[in-house]
Order: C-alpha cells, then sequence, then structure tokens
C-alpha cells in the first residue's frame, strides 16, 4: 500500500525542526530564591558553579528520558 505524497514528504520537515531546535540557547528565569536554593546547594556539595550546573542539567536530561 502506498502512502500519499503529503505523507512522505513528513520526515524531512522533522529534519529541519530538529535542526531549528539544536540552535535555540536555553534560557532559565533566575529568582533570587533559585539563586539562594543553588547557591546553598553548590556549597553543601563543595561545587563550583559550573560543575553544579553542569550535574542539575545531567539529571533534568535523565529524568527527561
Amino acid at each position: 500500500m502506498e502512502l500519499p505524497d503529503e505523507y512522505q514528504s513528513a520526515p524531512t520537515a522533522r529534519r529541519r525542526r530538529v535542526r531549528e531546535t539544536k540552535s535555540k540557547s536555553v534560557t532559565m528565569r533566575i529568582t533570587p530564591t533559585t539563586y539562594t536554593r543553588f547557591n546553598d546547594y553548590c556549597d553543601r556539595e563543595q561545587l563550583s558553579y559550573p560543575d553544579a550546573l553542569d550535574r542539575l542539567l545531567a539529571l533534568a536530561e535523565s529524568a527527561k528520558e
């Protein structure tokens, strides 16, 4: 059974959307309480800010899967 032409073109559009998504930057709103909690987390775990952010982003990625 053959699919209509409009269905066969969908994978190309999907790949284009993925490329557009990868080029967007990630933004995060930081409120004073968020900063305080993040600072406390860094102190408690004895991590630098970049290392703590890497760890939190890795946790978010694994939670997404």
